[in-house]
């Protein structure tokens, strides 16, 4: 009992920490120039202002991620479920991301659905946030010349969506732990202010959905699959 409790406050200094360290960091760069173009020391340009005005928007992004993963916490978040045709929902949300998986030179493909594919209980907006995530986490991570897999498959009461990448991996050590919230790798710790919290809050928002969310890898460079269980 003793230990646990010591993980959970050791965890929650860690929490703490990360929360004031992913805040500090465009709030010292908005200050910092606003601070040195009162006192005359710059010209306020139409480039100063924009990172001004860039950072700022980095506060506000990471202010609604808190707001958000602190709704799914205490389950206060309000969710429109609904029957969702998968088969209309999918390939528009894969399509959404096509430009962006070209110019980085990645094959994203929706392989075919299944026939007589059941519709899901979810919410669109907030599945689509969470397929968003995933995405744009296998687009980060996936090389040039490599590829994204999105399949569906229908497992008893529920429906299975999975993403499989052909890239970097998850270490069998960081694998259990990914889900966690802001934790990462130092090597993928962003000084632009961006927080873990994209995993965490998409566990959160399946899970209040009455679904499931997993993750699979063999091992560095040896790929990713997500994998989002939700109720027909």
């Amino acid at each position: 009992m003793s230990n646990e409790i010591a993980l959970a406050n050791q965890r929650r200094r860690q929490l703490t920490a990360d929360i004031a360290h992913d805040l500090s960091t465009p709030l010292q760069i908005v200050s910092g120039y606003i601070e040195a173009i009162q006192d005359g020391d710059l010209a306020p340009t139409a480039e100063r202002m924009a990172t001004i005005a860039t950072e700022l928007d980095h506060l506000r992004h990471l202010i609604q991620d808190l707001d958000l993963l602190a709704q799914t916490d205490t389950k206060t978040l309000r969710l429109q479920i609904e029957p969702l045709d998968l088969a209309d929902f999918l390939p528009q949300t894969v399509a959404s991301f096509k430009s962006l998986a070209t110019e980085r030179q990645i094959d994203l493909a929706l392989n075919r659905l299944p026939s007589r594919l059941p519709t899901v209980q979810a919410d669109r907006e907030r599945l689509s946030q969470v397929l968003g995530n995933i995405l744009n986490n296998a687009l980060r991570h996936t090389p040039a010349g490599g590829s994204i897999a999105v399949n569906v498959a229908r497992r008893e009461a529920s429906v299975q969506i999975g993403v499989r990448d052909s890239g970097e991996g998850i270490s069998a050590e960081t694998l259990p732990f990914i889900f966690d919230r802001f934790y990462q790798t130092d090597q993928q710790r962003s000084s632009t202010g961006k927080m873990g919290l994209g995993l965490a809050i998409s566990k959160g928002l399946v899970e209040a959905m009455g679904g499931q969310i997993s993750a699979e890898s063999s091992g560095q460079n040896r790929g990713t699959t997500f994998v989002v269980t939700l109720p027909i």
